[in-house]
């Protein structure tokens, strides 16, 4: 079983703007309602530390692999689930429409023979997914219009 969890929104700051904040997992606790602390290289095949607040959920410890990257594009990374009958790649993408404007897609996808038990959390995770997104275009639009201020 196949399924996923995702949020796009349009964003009106340039990608490298975009990127600065989602590559720096130090920077990710002043913005981030998900991952409210972020540890580890965004690099492939490295284990990240992630502390995930899902609403209405006690926090959990995440430490997924890195499996790609590529700058100003994506981030994907994978959780494996029930002893890895199930596993969940996670992804935040970068698509470019205009030098000032992207949209980012933030979502999971769910594989393997027992994904279709975690299907419960898609409402869940499609509002912390949301959360997130939104979060992430408020911090870079305004880290945009400052830039564009002092320039």
């Amino acid at each position: 079983m196949v399924w996923k969890a995702e949020y796009r929104v349009g964003v009106q700051a340039p990608a490298d703007t975009l990127w600065d904040l989602m590559s720096n997992l130090d920077t990710w606790p002043s913005w981030n309602p998900l991952y409210r602390k972020a540890k580890g290289v965004i690099r492939i095949g490295e284990l990240l530390t992630l502390e995930q607040h899902l609403p209405g959920q006690e926090p959990q410890i995440l430490q997924p692999r890195v499996l790609d990257w590529a700058p100003r594009d994506h981030i994907h990374w994978e959780t494996p689930h029930f002893r890895g009958l199930a596993s969940g790649v996670r992804y935040i993408e970068l698509e470019v429409h205009g030098e000032e404007s992207c949209i980012l897609s933030n979502g999971e996808l769910y594989h393997g023979p027992l994904a279709g038990f975690l299907q419960k959390r898609r409402r869940t995770l499609r509002t912390a997914f949301t959360e997130m997104g939104e979060a992430l275009k408020m911090k870079a639009e305004e880290v945009w219009a400052a830039e564009k201020a002092s320039a």
